[in-house]
């Protein structure tokens, strides 16, 4: 038997992007456009966000499927829940987050992954949609050192995971 290929992977550093489009901003958040992304209302987040503080969550539900006198307990799937954790820095005349993150906002979050942030929207690109309904924000106790930070907890609506980007 011969060894397995060990396959590429793509660094994380530099190549994420996270925008935020204002309620609105996205005819079908299912084919989102290279216009509606790159809009002058879209603003790019990620730098506002400190290390690990962008933590998005998928839970699904698990069902019992119980029979009589079956030996095994089928599983099916039932309601998914999305969740995002997130802190980002505030306090600065150019904070870009914090000036749209704020309670009450509601939006989209567009992820762009593996791809380098400084790289364009371009169509055919995949990114993942993420519906916010509503925001709550909190500022976090200082600690004497680093930076101000508020946690941000967006409630998720609909999530589009991998839709292509549309020219």
């Amino acid at each position: 038997m011969t060894l397995e290929a060990t396959p590429g992977a793509v660094p994380q550093a530099g190549n994420f992007l996270v925008l935020w489009v204002p309620e609105g901003g996205l005819a079908d958040p299912a084919k989102p456009t290279v216009a509606e992304l790159t809009a002058p209302t879209v603003k790019k987040v990620t730098y506002s966000h400190k290390k690990g503080g962008y933590t998005p969550s998928k839970e699904t539900q698990r069902l019992n499927d119980e029979r009589l006198t079956k030996a095994t307990v089928r599983t099916t799937r039932g309601q998914t829940t999305y969740g995002l954790e997130s802190t980002i820095v505030f306090g600065d005349e150019e904070d870009v987050a914090a000036s749209v993150l704020v309670e009450g906002a509601a939006g989209y979050l567009v992820e762009r992954w593996a791809v380098p942030n400084a790289t364009e929207i371009a169509a055919a690109q995949k990114v993942d949609v993420k519906e916010v309904t509503d925001i709550e924000t909190f500022k976090m106790p200082p600690t004497g050192d680093g930076d101000f930070t508020k946690r941000v907890r967006p409630f998720i609506g609909e999530v589009y995971e991998d839709v292509a980007v549309v020219a």
